[in-house]
């Protein structure tokens, strides 16, 4: 069986929406929830990740999966790929909790961290990781954890 090599090509898709610059947790929230769809943040877990440039402006995002009620795939992997991708030199990721309260689990945690030492390796920086409910949020920025 013979294999292949296959060509991989990044293709960008624009918004009508203005790139903004994270300040804070709070500015980071509000990004997210223009991004997460409102009609399923109470029914199924999403994650996804802004891509930010040196000034903290938004590049870009991405969905990295969606999930059931109570947990949802992050690769690191995709996290990272999306970043190199798009040159960027910082990230904030987020995912929501349908339960409404944003605590972060133990594997939220655990998970960070991850995310955070693969993004020093390649000089990504992980600003917050922001867990969504339909009226709170956590922020691990904010919390010290990051």
């Amino acid at each position: 069986m013979e294999s292949v090599v296959k060509e991989y090509k990044l293709t960008y898709r624009p918004t009508k929406r203005e790139a903004k610059t994270i300040k804070d947790a709070a500015s980071a929230v509000e990004e997210f929830k223009n991004i997460f769809d409102p009609d399923t943040l109470n029914l199924f877990e999403s994650f996804y990740v802004v891509y930010l440039n040196n000034a903290n402006r938004v590049k870009g995002y991405l969905r990295i999966s969606d999930g059931g009620m109570s947990t949802t795939m992050a690769d690191p992997k995709l996290i990272l790929m999306g970043a190199l991708d798009s040159l960027a030199t910082a990230m904030i990721i987020s995912h929501n909790h349908p339960s409404g309260n944003p605590t972060p689990s133990q594997e939220d945690k655990k998970l960070t961290q991850r995310i955070k030492m693969a993004g020093q390796l390649l000089g990504v920086n992980l600003i917050d990781h922001v867990i969504l409910s339909d009226e709170r949020y956590y922020s691990f920025a904010e919390n010290g954890i990051l």
